[in-house]
């Protein structure tokens, strides 16, 4: 019987946890506000409010330290997919879409469209952006070089919660990809609990 070092152990023990896997081939949530089962990932935002991602959307590292959540949303075809991140945000409602606006040489028809609602006691600012994805690498804020992606798009989801707490999640890839995952993206957020 081969026996391990219990540091050796340890060390492996923490790369699996870390990585993902854990249990029956479930991804383990890199947040502490995520829980994934079968049924999909249930998300905690601030508020401690919960929504349920879909089980289809598979959970990933975030690339960048900020994102509290991140997730691989896949498209009908297996090298369209669309990244969805989640986060706690600050700044202004209208200074963030603007934000989002310029990341996009919008398309000339409906390459924008902007909506709000309310879901228990939480404020949604929702936005669609269509057109060529101007991203930054290394993150919106890092000043590395700059990607141009064409057929891209976005469905963006700003939540103010009744103690104005604001929480972001976006959904950007692939115009069809995006699509593909709207309706589903858009009953994560109607299933808004308390």
């Amino acid at each position: 019987m081969l026996r391990m070092p219990a540091s050796r152990f340890g060390f492996v023990l923490t790369a699996l946890l870390t990585f993902g896997f854990v249990g029956a081939g479930i991804p383990a949530a890199f947040s502490a506000d995520a829980v994934a089962d079968e049924k999909g990932t249930e998300i905690t935002i601030a508020s401690g409010a919960k929504m349920m991602a879909p089980a289809t959307w598979k959970v990933v590292r975030p690339k960048i330290s900020i994102i509290q959540n991140e997730f691989a949303a896949p498209g009908a075809e297996p090298e369209q997919t669309a990244r969805v991140t989640m986060m706690a945000a600050s700044g202004s409602v209208q200074a963030n879409v603007d934000r989002w606006k310029g990341q996009f040489q919008l398309a000339a028809k409906d390459g924008f469209k902007e909506e709000q609602k309310t879901i228990e006691g939480h404020t949604l600012h929702l936005v669609d952006l269509q057109g060529t994805f101007n991203e930054r690498m290394g993150g919106p804020f890092a000043g590395g070089r700059v990607v141009h992606r064409e057929n891209y798009a976005m469905a963006g989801a700003i939540l103010i919660d009744p103690n104005g707490g604001k929480f972001f999640i976006k959904m950007t890839g692939p115009v069809e990809a995006v699509k593909a995952n709207r309706k589903a993206f858009g009953e994560m957020l109607d299933g808004l609990k308390k």
